[in-house]
C-alpha cells in the first residue's frame, strides 16, 4: 500500500517537473536576446589523459630478529597521454612510470635460510638495494 502510494506521489511529481519544464522552455518571441559571439573553438583540440593508480601493501613476515618482519611500502603507475583526432586519422603517445616507494632496506636477512623476508625484501633486492626505485617508459604510440 504504502508503496503503491510513493509511487503515484513521484509520478505526479515527475510529471509537474517535466510540464514545468516543457512550458518554461517555450521561446518567447516577443523580446529575443541577440546571442553573444564565441571564441571560435580549435578546428582539432588535444586530448589529454592523466591516470594514477596508487596502493600500499603491508607484510607482516614471521619473527626474524634483528630484520624488519613488519613493514608498508608503496606502489604507484602513473600513465601520461596526449592524442589528437583529424578528421579519419587518430594519434595517440601514452607514457608509464611504475614506482615502488619506501622498500624496507633491512628486510633481507643474511643467512640463506631466512632470505628476503616478503614481497618489499625480494623488490628491494632485484633494484640494487634502492629503496625508490622508479622508471618511466613509452607505454604506447600509435597513428
Amino acid at each position: 500500500m504504502l508503496g503503491r502510494l510513493m509511487l503515484k506521489a513521484s509520478a505526479g511529481i515527475l510529471f509537474v517537473l517535466l510540464s514545468f519544464g516543457v512550458l518554461h522552455a517555450q521561446p518567447h518571441l516577443s523580446n529575443p536576446q541577440p546571442v553573444p559571439p564565441t571564441a571560435p573553438a580549435p578546428a582539432y583540440p588535444l586530448r589529454y589523459t592523466v591516470w594514477e593508480r596508487a596502493r600500499v601493501d603491508n607484510w607482516q613476515w614471521f619473527a626474524a630478529p634483528p630484520y624488519t618482519s613488519s613493514y608498508s611500502y608503496l606502489q604507484s603507475l602513473l600513465r601520461v597521454g596526449v592524442g589528437q583526432r583529424i578528421h579519419r586519422w587518430e594519434w595517440e603517445l601514452e607514457l608509464a612510470q611504475p614506482a615502488i616507494l619506501a622498500l624496507p632496506n633491512n628486510a633481507v636477512a643474511a643467512s640463506t635460510a631466512q632470505g628476503q623476508l616478503g614481497l618489499g625484501g625480494s623488490y628491494y633486492a632485484s633494484s640494487d638495494n634502492n629503496s625508490y626505485p622508479a622508471a618511466a617508459f613509452l607505454k604506447q604510440g600509435y597513428l
